[in-house]
């Protein structure tokens, strides 16, 4: 994608999912302190156990018994460089060359650049917008076949900012226990939610197959520089009988360990308290609020509300934008007209839609959306409103009152 931004405007980018980035959303002093106690002390410059450090692994262990509804044992966690490195870890234990790990769509691409860099396939099923993306149950079961060893789900979501509910989540598990395919669980962005919907792991949920839980500090610690990410094997049946935990290990030796200065601080960076963890969530829900009003202005397009994360998916109605032949006509447009520069959706295998970070800071917002509207106004080819505050019944099979 070429990006040729306008010099009539300061650049806005809504492109970049790091939390840090914008200066809107700093780390805890608690965290900071943490890094600098542990720099003083001079004790922790040299190499570590590859798996990390125990004391960080104990903290992570207590750290995950509020989302896992028990403490995982340390043994089964392993940390890793971010949570790219952790998954990673747990794509190359749990499949073969030859063999296929199901993705979502639209998702975020790293999967399918790990998995098909060792000859893993990628299938897809599908998330529906017209139910705050919720995964389509008949996308998912009809991609699986005798070559399926895992199937991803990212929860809270990069790139739609949904987060699944419970009943939700027991169905999907129920189907893989039908089908005996175990779960990654990308759960990066875990506790990171607001609007009223409460993050739910893979871990409570499923009784009887196995979950291989990724996470980490980057994103609700604020801290994505820090790369520090961690594995944990949930194998309640012991249905692996240890063999997923031996084998991350194994891949865990190859690289000596993360960092280890950021390991030795992790007892103490995990003891924030949640009021901190509270505030950015309320950050986070009045960008949602203030981008998903702002962009509802625009004539042509269709904000999706989030419940997590950091992101919002905005669907593009070429019907009424007749200017443009796809989603990334649109971007590089938005970017050469307005120094707006938002992600396609087909960068997530998701045509049609762009992806805005709601990150930037509060005063930015307003300047964003209104960019925004000025460019559909430019290009709109008739004028239609809506005083709809849900996105579901304005996608396409939903119902709308216009």
């Amino acid at each position: 994608m070429r990006v040729v931004p306008n010099e009539k405007y300061p650049m806005i980018p809504l492109s970049i999912g790091d939390p840090a980035v914008y200066g809107n959303f700093d780390p805890s002093p608690i965290a900071i302190q943490a890094v600098k106690d542990v720099l003083d002390n001079n004790k922790d410059n040299g190499y570590g156990p590859a798996v990390g450090l125990p004391l960080a692994r104990k903290a992570i262990a207590e750290y995950l018994k509020p989302f896992f509804s028990y403490e995982p044992d340390t043994n089964n966690i392993s940390l890793a460089n971010g949570a790219s490195g952790a998954l990673e870890f747990a794509i190359t234990c749990i499949a073969e060359r030859g063999d296929n790990i199901l993705l979502p769509r639209p998702g975020f691409p790293l999967y399918s650049v790990l998995a098909e860099g060792q000859g893993i396939k990628c299938k897809y099923y599908d998330l529906d917008p017209n139910r705050d993306w919720a995964v389509d149950y008949d996308s998912l079961e009809n991609a699986i076949d005798d070559k399926t060893c895992a199937v991803i789900f990212i929860n809270p979501s990069n790139p739609t900012g949904a987060v699944f509910k419970q009943d939700h989540m027991e169905r999907l598990v129920e189907l893989c226990e039908q089908y005996k395919i175990p779960i990654i669980a990308d759960e990066i962005y875990a506790g990171m939610t607001f609007n009223d919907s409460p993050f739910v792991s893979f871990c409570q949920i499923a009784k009887r197959i196995p979950v291989i839980h990724v996470g980490g500090l980057a994103k609700r610690f604020l801290v994505p520089g820090w790369r520090i990410g961690w594995c944990v094997v949930h194998d309640p049946m012991a249905i692996f009988k240890g063999r997923l935990t031996t084998g991350i290990k194994k891949l865990a030796t190859r690289l000596v360990g993360p960092n280890k200065l950021i390991q030795a601080a992790i007892p103490k960076i995990l003891t924030i308290p949640i009021s901190w963890h509270n505030k950015q969530n309320a950050k986070l829900e009045e960008a949602a609020n203030l981008f998903y009003d702002g962009i509802m202005q625009a004539p042509g397009l269709i904000p999706i509300m989030p419940s997590g994360a950091m992101y919002m998916m905005v669907k593009i109605d070429f019907s009424r934008l007749e200017n443009f032949s796809d989603d990334m006509h649109f971007c590089q447009a938005l970017v050469s007209e307005k120094s707006v520069f938002v992600l396609p959706g087909s960068c997530f295998g998701f045509p049609n839609f762009f992806r805005v970070v709601i990150t930037i800071t509060k005063d930015q917002i307003p300047e964003a959306c209104q960019r925004i509207v000025d460019f559909c106004n430019d290009n709109v080819k008739t004028e239609r409103k809506t005083s709809l505050r849900r996105t579901s019944e304005l996608l396409a099979g939903g119902s709308a009152t216009l």
